[in-house]
């Protein structure tokens, strides 16, 4: 399942202050069956970084 990996990570850091750790991501990727779930244009940017940061929690 799509950002599962996400999830884990998130649970794994937990234990750790925010401020200890750099966490970098990836972009483009299809996240999404629609034709817009996928690129690199601004919206799509913002909208998997928000995404990506409710997985993590």
């Amino acid at each position: 399942m799509r950002g599962e990996a996400e999830k884990v990570v998130g649970k794994a850091l937990r234990k750790y202050s925010r401020s200890s750790y750099v966490l970098a991501t990836k972009v483009f990727g299809k996240m999404g069956d629609g034709p817009n779930d996928q690129g690199l244009s601004r919206k799509q940017i913002m909208e998997q970084c928000n995404a990506s940061l409710q997985r993590l929690n």
